[in-house]
């Protein structure tokens, strides 16, 4: 509770021997402990960390989407820059589609219909966890419809996890 930026800065100075992995986890943590509490000094922190193509940068940006979605628009980036920055990284998984998504549809939510079309061309022939994560996706965003769409009855009746996704879609059209 005491002086956060002062704390980050003694560190920064303490951490100038140690190997450079070393010193970005601790940077991503402590941008993780004033991510709510210090927007500046948070964004301070991960922008640098997040140009990284290491599994630190890809943290680093998954902190500044979360960053973003709670908070668009503040600080010293966007939704959009974010979203584009995460989708050009190079250890980018599904789920990180999937936030930038969020992110996306946050900068603009006139895009939501591209985006979330974009996302099920995309996924139309994915594996099952990817193609599950996108219909929950789509059930988290009111995207019931297309939930429904995507996931066809043919599919919700060949799995436990694909038909209750798929109830779920229908319940949230009633």
């Amino acid at each position: 509770d005491g002086n956060r930026k002062g704390a980050i800065d003694h560190a920064r100075r303490a951490l100038k021997e140690m190997p450079t992995e070393e010193v970005d986890g601790i940077l991503l943590a402590a941008a993780e402990m004033t991510l709510e509490t210090d927007l500046t000094a948070s964004q301070e922190l991960l922008l640098p960390l997040s140009k990284k193509t290491s599994p630190t940068g890809l943290a680093a940006l998954r902190l500044l989407a979360r960053q973003q979605l709670a908070r668009p628009g503040q600080g010293s980036t966007t939704p959009g820059a974010v979203a584009r920055a995460l989708l050009a990284h190079p250890m980018r998984s599904a789920s990180d589609e999937l936030i930038a998504a969020d992110l996306e549809i946050a900068a603009d939510s006139s895009t939501k219909p591209a985006v979330v079309a974009r996302l099920i061309a995309a996924r139309t022939e994915a594996d099952e966890e990817d193609g599950l994560a996108l219909a929950r996706w789509l059930n988290r965003r009111q995207a019931y419809r297309e939930a429904i769409d995507f996931i066809r009855r043919q599919r919700a009746l060949g799995g436990t996890d694909w038909l209750l996704v798929y109830l779920d879609a229908h319940a949230g059209l009633d």
